[in-house]
């Protein structure tokens, strides 16, 4: 069966989760981590099934009162210097600041891995609740 991801938001265990945008196939959708004002870090992309390869893959960031998830650039280091880019967040601290990698590849393919970029983004979320 082919993947079909969408992102959710759950507030309480027991809670119905709040679904963002439609459950599209051959789409990743995932969240990495929330930081305790509810904010949350995460990527997305289309997966090609012939080959098992994220295309379009996105950084993105969502918030408390946020209807979809917003993108987050690549830094232009990766950018200027890399075909084919696949960012990986890993956390998202309190202040907003979110760290992850990177990985810029020749084609798509992980066999082309050219450099490996550390990234910490900085966010505007907005003023504290």
């Amino acid at each position: 069966a082919p993947e079909s991801n969408q992102f959710a938001i759950w507030r309480t265990r027991a809670a119905e989760p709040q679904l963002l945008g439609p459950m599209r196939l051959n789409v990743i959708a995932e969240f990495v981590d929330v930081n305790d004002r509810g904010q949350a870090a995460g990527m997305t992309g289309r997966l090609n099934p012939k080959i098992g390869f994220i295309t379009l893959a996105t950084a993105v960031i969502w918030r408390t009162g946020w209807a979809s998830v917003r993108p987050l650039a690549v830094p232009a280091a990766s950018r200027g210097a890399n075909p084919v880019l696949l960012p990986q967040l890993n956390d998202i601290n309190n202040r907003g600041a979110i760290v992850g990698n990177v990985f810029g590849l020749s084609a798509p393919s992980f066999s082309k891995l050219r450099r490996i970029d550390p990234v910490v983004w900085t966010c505007a979320f907005g003023r504290p609740r």
